[in-house]
């Protein structure tokens, strides 16, 4: 079976990537990294709630959950440890589109968005509409 799993770092802020700002948080709007594994590839990705903006890296092949939650954790807590608001951790039952109950679940808005493909999915906070907007420097 195709192991899917979801990793939800929601933080307590909300920034723009292209604007370089960053504020707290308001209402439901907040960034978020997350670590998903799907189809034996893992996946970093970064929102950022002012602007919709979204960021994805493939990490790596072949990456086990145990593996990937323990990266996950430690790269998140070093980089963004202060501004960490609630940790969710979805494992999925073999599909991307089994994460999004599992999110309501968890107490998350049920917004997945899944990649043309099926490659990887993210959640968002809000219903609005994500896309990669900036790239990274």
């Amino acid at each position: 079976m195709n192991t899917v799993f979801l990793i939800v770092f929601v933080l307590n802020v909300q920034s723009s990537y292209a604007d370089n700002v960053e504020r707290e948080a308001t209402g439901s709007s907040r960034d978020t990294v997350q670590f998903m594994l799907a189809s034996g590839h893992a996946w970093r990705i970064k929102t950022f709630a002012i602007d919709h903006d979204v960021h994805v890296w493939h990490i790596g092949e072949h990456m086990q959950p145990e593996a990937l939650e323990t990266l996950a954790r430690k790269n998140t807590s070093d980089h963004y440890g202060d501004v960490i608001e609630r940790i969710v951790v979805v494992p999925g039952d073999g599909t991307l589109a089994s994460l999004q109950p599992r999110l309501a679940a968890a107490g998350l808005a049920p917004n997945l968005d899944i990649a043309p493909g099926d490659e990887f999915a993210f959640w968002t906070p809000d219903a609005g509409p994500y896309r990669t907007r900036t790239q990274p420097r």
